[in-house]
């Protein structure tokens, strides 16, 4: 009967081994609930996310590790918007939640979350230097090499103009920064590239130059909307891309 099964049931007691081993249980539940409301959290921050980017920022923050991000929060989708540099971010964020900027902020409610440094570099493709060599220095390099440009990061990029200015061979122009990657991997010519858009395809001849004779480097802002920038999507985006400015050399 019923009532047979509870006095065998109340009789039963514990063996010491079972008693050290229940506060591990109880701690293991409480691992299990904290693991399973930090995923209901993380599921619940999703939506999405609009940055503005002017265009040569994207390749530096966009890269091996963007995995995590999603990793993290699957509900996460971001759009980005490729604007061209025009000195001002009045339009930045006009339409988006982020602004990535050469530029700093100008407008009242936005505020800037991070700025770094950005060191750029030289880069050629096998085919060119396979065809041209490597410049012996830097008179070699104005004087008897072809280069490829973005026209935006030659007033953004520090230094640039003034080596745009002495070189004797211009093969490409734009205002792309993809474009112009894809022609310097093509072989057309040298191009200057923050350090991290280095690839398989592309080898760095920075080496031939100090960077006291060619200072190449820009200053990146990551801004935001300061009545916006702690929603919860916008702040996991905003933490993602703070975490790799500060990796940026």
């Amino acid at each position: 009967s019923s009532s047979a099964a509870s006095d065998v049931y109340k009789r039963q007691v514990l063996r010491p081994s079972a008693r050290e081993i229940l506060p591990l249980a109880d701690t293991l539940k409480s691992i299990i609930r904290e693991m399973e409301f930090i995923s209901k959290s993380n599921s619940e921050i999703s939506g999405t996310v609009r940055i503005s980017i002017h265009d040569g920022i994207t390749a530096t923050i966009f890269n091996e590790h963007v995995y995590e991000l999603y990793e993290k929060y699957p509900g996460i989708k971001i759009e980005t918007m490729i604007n061209s540099p025009k000195g001002t971010n009045s339009a930045l964020l006009d339409e988006a939640d982020l602004a990535l900027s050469y530029v700093p902020a100008t407008h009242a409610d936005d505020v800037i979350c991070i700025s770094q440094k950005v060191t750029c570099g030289l880069f050629a493709s096998s085919k060119y230097l396979g065809e041209f060599g490597i410049p012996y220095d830097l008179e070699d390099l104005l004087n008897n090499h072809r280069f490829c440009f973005n026209h935006n990061n030659i007033k953004y990029i520090r230094g640039l103009e003034d080596i745009y200015k002495k070189i004797k061979h211009t093969a490409y122009v734009s205002n792309s920064t993809y474009s112009t990657y894809l022609m310097v991997k093509g072989g057309a010519g040298i191009g200057i590239f923050p350090f991290d858009y280095k690839t398989p395809e592309s080898t760095s001849i920075s080496s031939i130059v100090s960077r006291d004779e060619v200072p190449l480097n820009y200053t990146l802002y990551l801004i935001a909307r300061r009545n916006t920038k702690d929603i919860p999507r916008v702040r996991a985006v905003l933490d993602f891309l703070k975490s790799n400015i500060k990796k940026l050399s």
